[in-house]
């Protein structure tokens, strides 16, 4: 056995006495390193080996370098991480996710010859070689580095947290509905497979219909496998789990978080994990249409949206449901607290990035904010800077991933900017730099010959409104704006915005993001314009993406404005266009398109159907015509008002009228009894909208 093989053997052994876990790196041949290894599987044999990436010369479990993540909800107790195909920052801290206490993580490095050592290495891989120094680091033919000291302290039992997080679920059935669970947690406190317990503890005393949603179905795999562990004769598919008890039987379903808002499916009981990674629109809706449910989410680092999920979506809870209860598990079951794995794991990928206090908050003042763009060697050099940084574009983004912190690093194209009040950093933006192709390479993208990596507004404009100077021409794409969330509403994002363009005066600003109300009036205030609306949902955000362009940029604006409102009013009655009826509103107010105004004989026709001489049917081209008219001068009146006040135009008249909903949709909308009391109400608001209409005229 040689003195790496001793070495590794002899840390084992303290990995488990601590139940803890410790990461080696190798450093020397690619031989030297296949035979430690191969001396590693062969003494411990006996031990679950997972290897991910390179090629599996031994009897191990093997994934490529960025299929990690298929082995979310299983469990090694040796870990091989090769990295000499490459690395991908979300596989590896996925799999790292299922190494338990007294397991070891090997690193194997690319053998690196001399003139390669020579070389400067790119930021990116700066980083990570930096973080891989921190690590137990073995090298060919020099001294071993010294062993880690055993942990004399006794590890008390902790599974009492889960015991309670079993108790409250069970009581989220069993007692009174409206009353939501929120069980958060970090990575490896058990709060998955608690979560199983508690569903197989419910199918076992009563019929009960049980849907669990979360991002993807391999997200739930633990939970189902100790549900099923616990209900030893439960019949188990891919996706469900059947169980039948001496007098009842009970089921367990996954249903995709779309799916369920979608079909509007129904059951006794309804389970959302990873609910940080689920955005929050969707949230509300389950929030208003399920009454029973727990929401669990792993909180700390970004391994979907945390801040977003504490920030924003458990406040609203709280205010809607004001009996929601929360449980939070604090302690790991599959590692020891402190553990140096988890410890490196959360600096090297910033995943205990936290939002730093603001000073002096009281005497803000964002008239004296100056933006600045970081040289990023700058953030590599200073860890407290990129992590202020890196804390507020997690908070401002659903769904970040170690990948986009290696992403910035290394993309020459992608900026950061930054600005600070009392040396704090209080806002952000990421922006990534489009356009200027050249004329045979716009062509080309715009026959659908040649996708050119990184220009998502440029070539979208170039091939769906064939605007080509969008292509030519070089933009700025922001990819990101954050603003911490103590100044939010501060005029910070703005002033941003503004020094943006006088910093980049050579480029066109634009910014595609999931469309919700807030979004969009927060992007129009700061005078950018839609002009594109996305076909589908987005599957990560939930909402239909939108491109928007800053008015003051781009000379072709006008042409993709007029395709953009030409499109949009005639998508708008297509069922399968599915957008938020607040969102609908803020595309059309402002909208360009050849309305005409109503004519003395349209304003007779409509008082005729509101005193019950005329079908709905023979006017709705008129109202359609009073409501795009009025919502144009909602938005002329808006652009010269500080805030956005309630427009007159009723979301039943946007509902019936412009997408042409069904009555019996339509009396759902406003939870009437049918027809007769919705088209009532429909008479009231359109007889609200004349009055407003001519008033304006007036004036």
């Amino acid at each position: 056995m040689s003195a790496t093989t001793t070495f590794l053997s002899q840390l084992f052994t303290i990995a488990r006495f601590n139940h803890a876990r410790f990461g080696v790196v190798l450093r020397g041949s690619e031989g030297w390193q296949k035979q430690a290894i191969e001396e590693l599987v062969e003494a411990h044999n006996s031990k679950t080996i997972f290897q991910l990436g390179g090629i599996a010369n031994f009897d191990v479990k093997h994934l490529p370098f960025k299929k990690g993540k298929q082995w979310l909800g299983q469990e090694c107790q040796v870990l091989i991480c090769d990295f000499s195909d490459g690395f991908d920052a979300n596989s590896f801290s996925a799999a790292i996710g299922t190494l338990v206490g007294g397991g070891i993580l090997i690193i194997q490095t690319k053998e690196v010859s001399q003139d390669e050592k020579n070389e400067a290495l790119e930021l990116d891989e700066l980083w990570l070689e930096q973080s891989l120094n921190r690590l137990i680091n073995i090298g060919q033919g020099e001294s071993l580095p010294s062993l880690p000291p055993k942990d004399n302290q006794q590890q008390a039992s902790c599974f009492s947290e889960q015991v309670q997080v079993i108790d409250k679920v069970v009581r989220v059935v069993e007692g009174h509905r409206k009353r939501p669970l929120v069980v958060t947690a970090d990575r490896g406190r058990g709060k998955t497979s608690a979560l199983g317990l508690a569903c197989a503890e419910l199918m076992k005393k009563r019929a009960i219909n049980i849907i669990i949603t979360a991002p993807t179905i391999a997200t739930v795999s633990p939970l189902f496998k100790h549900a099923t562990e616990s209900l030893s004769t439960a019949l188990e598919t891919n996706s469900s789990l059947t169980f039948k008890g001496t007098n009842h039987t009970s089921t367990l379903r996954y249903v995709a978080p779309d799916e369920l808002i979608r079909s509007n499916i129904e059951c006794d009981f309804l389970m959302v994990d990873e609910s940080a990674a689920i955005p929050v629109p969707m949230l509300k809706e389950l929030v208003e249409h399920y009454h029973r449910l727990v929401f669990s989410s792993t909180i700390h680092g970004y391994e979907g949206s945390g801040r977003g999920f504490s920030l924003k979506f458990l406040p609203w809870l709280k205010e809607q449901r004001p009996s929601s209860r929360s449980v939070h598990i604090y302690k790991p079951i599959r590692w020891t607290e402190n553990d140096p794995l988890e410890a490196w794991h959360n600096q090297s990928f910033l995943l205990d990035a936290e939002l730093a206090e603001v000073k002096s908050i009281e005497h803000f003042n964002s008239d004296s904010l100056t933006l600045e763009k970081l040289d990023k060697s700058a953030l590599v050099a200073d860890l407290e800077l990129f992590t202020q940084c890196f804390s507020l574009l997690v908070s401002a983004h659903y769904q970040t991933s170690p990948n986009d912190l290696f992403h910035l690093l290394h993309d020459i194209n992608t900026s950061i900017y930054v600005t600070r009040w009392k040396g704090d950093c209080v806002g952000c933006l990421l922006t990534v730099e489009e356009g200027g192709l050249s004329e045979e390479l716009t062509s080309l993208a715009q026959q659908g010959k040649r996708r050119p990596s990184g220009q998502l507004v440029s070539v979208t404009i170039a091939n769906h409104l064939g605007i080509s100077e969008a292509a030519k021409e070089s933009g700025l794409r922001i990819m990101r704006i954050a603003v911490h969330p103590n100044l939010q509403g501060s005029n910070v994002g703005s002033v941003m915005l503004d020094q943006l363009q006088i910093l980049n005066s050579k480029y066109y600003l634009s910014t595609s993001f999931g469309a919700t109300s807030d979004l969009l009036r927060f992007w129009r205030k700061n005078q950018f314009v839609a002009i594109k609306l996305g076909s589908q949902r987005d599957k990560a955000s939930g909402c239909y993406s939108v491109i928007m362009i800053n008015e003051k940029t781009a000379n072709w604006l006008e042409r993709a404005k007029k395709l953009f409102f030409d499109n949009l009013h005639y998508r708008m009655t297509d069922p399968q266009l599915e957008v938020e009826i607040d969102v609908l509103r803020i595309l059309l107010e402002g909208t360009k398109a050849d309305v005409e105004s109503l004519s003395d004989q349209d304003s007779v026709l409509l008082q005729q159907y509101q005193i019950g001489g005329a079908s709905f049917d023979s006017v709705a081209f008129i109202i359609r015509r009073l409501v795009l008219c009025s919502l144009m001068n909602d938005r002329q009146e808006n652009d010269n008002a500080e805030g956005f006040r309630k427009s007159p135009v009723s979301e039943l008249l946007i509902a019936k009228v412009l997408q042409q909903k069904s009555w019996a949709e339509c009396s759902c909308l406003i939870d009437s009894t049918g027809r007769k009391q919705t088209e009532s109400r429909l008479m009231k608001d359109m007889e609200e909208l004349q009055a407003n209409l001519q008033c304006k005229e007036a004036t």
